[in-house]
């Protein structure tokens, strides 16, 4: 299919992004691309990374996830009713899995590497 449209276009010397978007059949099929194109980046950015050669405790993806949420270490010690201390180890082991210095720098790392505000697929619900 998009050899036919790579050559429809090379063909009909429409090579203008406004001759194209004046072509039914050219403005759908490059609808259909940018939608698939969508999607396979939803799929990739839900992937774990790859080369991250540790990865973080539950607990401490759990309290990166809270400090991301704006929690204090205060409040987060009342909510897992842990000490601020323990607290502090948990993000100290974080940064230090994730080889940075502060723990903005934590929270974003670990977003991007997917080890935070993971999607649990089974709670999602699917086609019926």
């Amino acid at each position: 299919m998009l050899n036919n449209f790579w050559q429809s276009i090379h063909e009909s010397k429409l090579a203008s992004p406004t001759a194209i978007r004046n072509c039914p059949t050219l403005c759908g099929t490059l609808q259909e691309i940018e939608i698939l194109n969508h999607v396979a980046h939803l799929c990739i950015t839900q992937l774990p990374a790859t080369g991250q050669s540790r990865i973080l405790t539950p607990r401490q993806s759990e309290v990166l996830e809270l400090v991301a949420d704006g929690k204090s270490v205060q409040d987060i010690s009342v909510l897992l009713d842990r000490k601020p201390a323990t607290v502090d180890k948990h993000l100290r082991g974080a940064r230090d899995t994730l080889g940075v210095e502060t723990t903005a720098q934590a929270v974003r790392k670990a977003s991007v590497l997917n080890q935070i505000f993971v999607l649990d697929n089974s709670a999602l619900p699917g086609p019926e």
